[in-house]
């Protein structure tokens, strides 16, 4: 594979792309600030949350069979839980149900905490602010390292050729356009 890098556009007077620069700075700010976020061990505690629940519906399905089964369903087990609320009184132990719903809590609480459940675009909950600020998050150093590296050789030409007043909200309608179409393809993740 070749990896081919402009240095330049021929060009005799050529201009720093503004945009292009402060498009870089911003994801790599961006970047800075959610590193501080432990990723590997907010997923393994949604992992603990996630075997405890699955138990715990495993254990409750000897009362009300069928449960973990219908739950299954829904590709994940607090999915089940937020959106289906006849569980609650197919759970008969008390012990359980408030099991489950402190599993649920506990998994709201971790989502909420973190910056790609925050502010990531989620199809089956879409925003504005959602739109907007996926395009600057980036989940490891070769993800930022790699787009950046293409919106500086890619992105450069282009605000050369556009301008910055038409490349900046074009980066960003291209950014609301992928998330939209990934939504269009994917609704319910």
């Amino acid at each position: 594979m070749l990896l081919l890098i402009p240095l330049g556009a021929g060009e005799t007077t050529l201009r720093a792309p503004r945009a292009t620069i402060a498009i870089v700075v911003l994801n790599a700010l961006v970047f800075l600030w959610t590193a501080r976020f432990d990723t590997a061990r907010t997923a393994a505690a949604e992992g603990e949350i996630t075997r405890v629940a699955e138990w715990s519906l495993r254990v409750a399905e000897q009362d009300a069979p069928g449960l973990a089964q219908r739950a299954g369903g829904y590709g994940s087990v607090f999915v089940f839980l937020e959106r289906d609320p006849s569980w609650r009184q197919e759970v008969r132990s008390a012990e359980l149900r408030e099991r489950l719903e402190a599993c649920l809590d506990d998994y709201r609480k971790i989502r909420s905490e973190h910056p790609f459940h925050r502010y990531g675009f989620v199809p089956a909950d879409i925003s504005l602010a959602r739109l907007l600020a996926h395009q600057f998050l980036h989940a490891y150093f070769l993800h930022i390292g790699f787009n950046m590296l293409f919106l500086w050789t890619v992105g450069g030409l282009l605000e050369l050729a556009l301008g910055a007043a038409v490349f900046a909200p074009a980066y960003l309608v291209c950014g609301f356009v992928a998330a939209l179409a990934h939504a269009a393809f994917y609704p319910g993740s």
